[in-house]
Protein backbone atom coordinates (compact mmCIF):
# COMPACT_ATOMS: atom_id res chain seq x y z
CA UNK A 1 0.00 0.00 0.00
CA UNK A 2 2.98 2.33 0.79
CA UNK A 3 4.43 1.66 -2.45
CA UNK A 4 1.17 2.17 -4.28
CA UNK A 5 0.66 5.87 -2.43
CA UNK A 6 4.65 6.75 -3.00
CA UNK A 7 3.86 5.75 -6.91
CA UNK A 8 0.80 7.76 -6.78
CA UNK A 9 2.99 10.94 -4.98
CA UNK A 10 5.39 10.67 -7.91
CA UNK A 11 3.32 10.71 -11.11
CA UNK A 12 1.77 13.86 -9.40
CA UNK A 13 4.60 15.13 -9.09
CA UNK A 14 5.59 15.01 -12.19
CA UNK A 15 2.46 16.37 -14.49
CA UNK A 16 3.08 20.08 -14.00
CA UNK A 17 6.64 19.57 -16.15
CA UNK A 18 4.22 18.04 -18.69
CA UNK A 19 3.54 20.17 -22.10
CA UNK A 20 0.46 18.69 -23.03
CA UNK A 21 0.03 21.12 -26.34
CA UNK A 22 3.74 20.30 -27.42
CA UNK A 23 4.91 23.97 -27.54
CA UNK A 24 7.50 25.92 -25.71
CA UNK A 25 7.02 28.50 -24.10
CA UNK A 26 8.88 31.84 -25.88
CA UNK A 27 7.33 34.69 -24.58
CA UNK A 28 5.02 34.84 -26.87
CA UNK A 29 7.11 35.12 -29.39
CA UNK A 30 7.88 31.96 -32.04
CA UNK A 31 10.94 31.41 -34.14
CA UNK A 32 9.46 32.49 -37.31
CA UNK A 33 8.64 35.82 -35.43
CA UNK A 34 12.69 35.96 -34.69
CA UNK A 35 13.82 34.84 -38.03
CA UNK A 36 11.21 37.35 -39.65
CA UNK A 37 12.35 40.31 -37.95
CA UNK A 38 16.06 39.72 -38.72
CA UNK A 39 14.81 39.57 -42.18
CA UNK A 40 13.21 43.13 -41.74
CA UNK A 41 16.39 44.95 -40.42
CA UNK A 42 18.68 43.48 -42.83
CA UNK A 43 16.09 44.72 -45.47
CA UNK A 44 16.42 48.56 -44.15
CA UNK A 45 20.12 48.13 -43.77
CA UNK A 46 20.08 46.91 -47.98
CA UNK A 47 17.41 49.81 -48.66
CA UNK A 48 19.35 52.42 -47.07
CA UNK A 49 22.56 51.32 -48.77
CA UNK A 50 20.31 51.76 -52.22
CA UNK A 51 19.42 55.27 -51.47
CA UNK A 52 22.91 56.64 -52.03
CA UNK A 53 23.15 54.97 -55.49
CA UNK A 54 19.49 54.81 -57.07
CA UNK A 55 20.26 57.78 -59.33
CA UNK A 56 24.36 56.81 -60.03
CA UNK A 57 24.08 55.41 -63.31
CA UNK A 58 27.50 56.14 -64.59
CA UNK A 59 30.79 57.91 -63.85
CA UNK A 60 29.54 61.31 -65.44
CA UNK A 61 26.35 63.01 -65.32
CA UNK A 62 24.89 66.00 -67.93
CA UNK A 63 23.06 68.23 -66.45
CA UNK A 64 20.12 69.06 -68.74
CA UNK A 65 19.92 72.70 -67.93
CA UNK A 66 23.38 73.67 -68.49
CA UNK A 67 24.55 71.14 -70.57
CA UNK A 68 27.87 70.82 -68.29
CA UNK A 69 29.07 67.13 -67.72
CA UNK A 70 29.94 66.07 -63.86
CA UNK A 71 31.82 63.42 -62.30
CA UNK A 72 29.16 61.74 -60.41
CA UNK A 73 31.43 61.15 -57.40
CA UNK A 74 33.55 63.52 -55.52
CA UNK A 75 37.04 62.87 -54.61
CA UNK A 76 36.41 62.44 -51.03
CA UNK A 77 39.41 63.89 -49.82
CA UNK A 78 40.55 67.44 -48.72
CA UNK A 79 42.69 68.15 -51.17
CA UNK A 80 44.64 72.03 -51.81
CA UNK A 81 43.33 74.05 -54.65
CA UNK A 82 46.56 73.32 -56.82
CA UNK A 83 46.26 69.48 -55.99
CA UNK A 84 42.44 69.72 -56.69
CA UNK A 85 42.94 71.18 -60.23
CA UNK A 86 45.62 68.47 -60.63
CA UNK A 87 43.80 66.01 -60.22
CA UNK A 88 40.54 66.77 -62.58
CA UNK A 89 43.23 67.74 -65.22
CA UNK A 90 44.46 63.66 -64.97
CA UNK A 91 40.83 62.01 -64.57
CA UNK A 92 40.58 59.10 -67.13
CA UNK A 93 36.96 59.49 -67.29
CA UNK A 94 35.06 59.52 -71.09
CA UNK A 95 35.06 62.94 -73.05
CA UNK A 96 38.14 63.99 -71.36
CA UNK A 97 38.82 67.71 -70.15
CA UNK A 98 38.08 67.41 -67.06
CA UNK A 99 38.68 70.80 -65.31
CA UNK A 100 37.87 72.42 -61.53
CA UNK A 101 34.26 73.95 -62.06
CA UNK A 102 34.22 78.04 -62.02
CA UNK A 103 32.45 79.65 -59.21
CA UNK A 104 29.40 80.05 -61.48
CA UNK A 105 29.50 76.80 -62.77
CA UNK A 106 29.44 75.48 -59.20
CA UNK A 107 26.78 77.43 -57.81
CA UNK A 108 24.69 75.75 -61.05
CA UNK A 109 24.62 72.82 -58.38
CA UNK A 110 23.10 74.12 -55.50
CA UNK A 111 19.46 73.26 -54.99
CA UNK A 112 17.24 74.67 -52.35
CA UNK A 113 18.67 77.81 -51.28
CA UNK A 114 17.41 80.68 -53.15
CA UNK A 115 20.19 83.28 -52.18
CA UNK A 116 23.25 81.30 -53.73
CA UNK A 117 21.34 79.29 -56.30
CA UNK A 118 22.16 81.04 -60.27
CA UNK A 119 20.83 84.36 -60.07
CA UNK A 120 20.13 84.88 -56.21
CA UNK A 121 21.47 87.91 -54.42
CA UNK A 122 24.72 86.25 -53.89
CA UNK A 123 27.05 88.70 -55.46
CA UNK A 124 29.75 85.94 -56.21
CA UNK A 125 30.11 85.09 -59.95
CA UNK A 126 32.74 84.35 -62.34
CA UNK A 127 32.06 88.16 -63.17
CA UNK A 128 32.42 89.13 -59.62
CA UNK A 129 34.57 87.94 -58.06
CA UNK A 130 36.04 90.59 -55.31
CA UNK A 131 35.59 90.02 -51.77
CA UNK A 132 34.44 93.29 -50.68
CA UNK A 133 32.50 93.95 -53.32
CA UNK A 134 30.77 90.81 -54.36
CA UNK A 135 30.08 89.11 -50.94
CA UNK A 136 26.89 90.21 -48.85
CA UNK A 137 24.79 88.04 -46.09
CA UNK A 138 23.29 86.32 -48.71
CA UNK A 139 26.41 84.33 -49.66
CA UNK A 140 26.13 82.88 -46.00
CA UNK A 141 23.44 80.26 -47.46
CA UNK A 142 20.72 78.71 -45.31
CA UNK A 143 20.13 76.22 -42.85
CA UNK A 144 22.79 73.16 -42.00
CA UNK A 145 22.07 70.45 -43.08
CA UNK A 146 18.62 71.54 -44.48
CA UNK A 147 19.03 70.68 -48.10
CA UNK A 148 16.61 68.94 -50.83
CA UNK A 149 19.13 65.78 -51.07
CA UNK A 150 19.45 64.27 -47.89
CA UNK A 151 20.12 67.64 -46.09
CA UNK A 152 22.57 68.29 -48.90
CA UNK A 153 22.13 71.57 -51.02
CA UNK A 154 23.09 69.35 -54.27
CA UNK A 155 21.05 67.76 -57.03
CA UNK A 156 19.94 64.14 -56.39
CA UNK A 157 22.10 62.72 -59.47
CA UNK A 158 25.34 63.98 -57.47
CA UNK A 159 25.46 61.80 -54.42
CA UNK A 160 27.88 62.11 -51.66
CA UNK A 161 28.58 63.84 -48.28
CA UNK A 162 27.81 67.27 -47.71
CA UNK A 163 31.61 69.07 -48.25
CA UNK A 164 33.33 72.69 -49.21
CA UNK A 165 34.06 72.01 -53.06
CA UNK A 166 36.42 73.79 -54.86
CA UNK A 167 36.10 76.08 -57.88
CA UNK A 168 38.71 77.32 -60.20
CA UNK A 169 37.62 80.75 -59.35
CA UNK A 170 40.33 83.07 -57.29
CA UNK A 171 39.66 85.92 -55.42
CA UNK A 172 40.30 89.10 -57.13
CA UNK A 173 42.95 91.06 -56.16
CA UNK A 174 44.37 88.39 -53.71
CA UNK A 175 46.79 86.29 -54.36
CA UNK A 176 46.02 83.28 -51.86
CA UNK A 177 42.38 82.58 -51.75
CA UNK A 178 40.27 81.29 -54.04
CA UNK A 179 36.55 80.31 -53.91
CA UNK A 180 34.41 77.75 -53.07
CA UNK A 181 30.96 76.61 -51.80
CA UNK A 182 30.30 74.57 -48.46
CA UNK A 183 26.76 72.11 -49.63
CA UNK A 184 25.75 71.59 -46.12
CA UNK A 185 24.40 75.17 -46.10
CA UNK A 186 25.03 76.54 -49.93
CA UNK A 187 27.36 79.44 -48.33
CA UNK A 188 29.65 80.56 -51.03
CA UNK A 189 32.97 82.18 -49.35
CA UNK A 190 37.01 82.03 -49.82
CA UNK A 191 39.64 79.38 -48.77
CA UNK A 192 43.67 79.75 -48.36
CA UNK A 193 45.40 78.20 -51.66
CA UNK A 194 48.67 78.94 -50.06
CA UNK A 195 48.43 77.46 -46.55
CA UNK A 196 46.81 74.45 -44.96
CA UNK A 197 43.31 75.68 -46.76
CA UNK A 198 41.81 72.33 -48.19
CA UNK A 199 38.67 71.37 -49.60
CA UNK A 200 36.97 68.10 -51.78
CA UNK A 201 36.82 68.68 -55.82
CA UNK A 202 33.93 67.36 -57.87
CA UNK A 203 34.94 67.81 -61.21
CA UNK A 204 33.47 69.31 -64.36
CA UNK A 205 33.79 69.09 -68.14
CA UNK A 206 32.13 71.42 -70.87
Amino acid sequence: MKKNFLLIFLLLALLPACDCDGNNDTGGKSDDDSVHDAGDDTMDDDTDLDDDSDNVTGSAWTDPLTGLTWRVRPRNENLTWEDAATYCANLELPGGNWRLPTISELRTLIHGCVSTEPGGSCGVTDSCLDYEECVTDACKGCGNDDGPNHGCYGPPELPGPCKRLWSSSSVAGVGYDAWYIYFGNAAVFRNDVVGNGTADVRCVRP
